[in-house]
């Protein structure tokens, strides 16, 4: 069976070979930061949940919500979560931030290196259409349905 590069290893050897950043969290070598990736400034964090079979990949938006539209924020991600086909918002109120995570199983499963990057894309595409609908409702008071394009679904 061929080696997946969806390992921190092969993540890291395959950052090197694409000409992105990435930096392994000394106190959690499970853990990476991946930044510059097909030359976007999107950094994607990732986390390697070995026991589990598991990955997690997440980009966090830098702004903070404000208080006063946590509740509209909730129903905006409810209602676009509703509608992607891979990963999820998730607004974290403790902080006021809002994360878009991917969860990937690992165990017995291998990633080529144009597997982790169609992954990316995706992700990175995703948040590059979405936050900014989301950006409307949290600073701009937009109402939370408008986070739904009117051509979708």
């Amino acid at each position: 069976m061929p080696e997946s590069v969806l390992t921190p290893q092969g993540v890291i050897a395959w950052a090197a070979a694409q000409g992105c950043s990435c930096q392994q969290n000394p106190s959690f070598p499970g853990q990476l930061l991946l930044n510059n990736i097909k030359g976007t400034s999107i950094p994607v964090r990732m986390a390697f949940l070995a026991d589990r079979g598991l990955v997690w990949l997440q980009i966090e938006l830098v702004e903070v919500v404000p208080q006063a539209r946590h509740g509209a924020i909730r129903e905006a991600v409810t209602r676009l979560n509703s509608t992607l086909f891979l990963g999820a918002w998730s607004f974290l109120s403790s902080s006021g931030k809002l994360i878009f995570k991917v969860t990937l199983p690992t165990q017995d499963v291998v990633y080529g290196p144009r597997s982790l990057e169609s992954v990316l894309q995706l992700m990175i595409g995703t948040v590059q259409q979405t936050a900014r609908r989301l950006g409307a409702v949290a600073f701009q008071g937009g109402e939370p349905s408008s986070v739904i394009p009117k051509n979708a679904g």
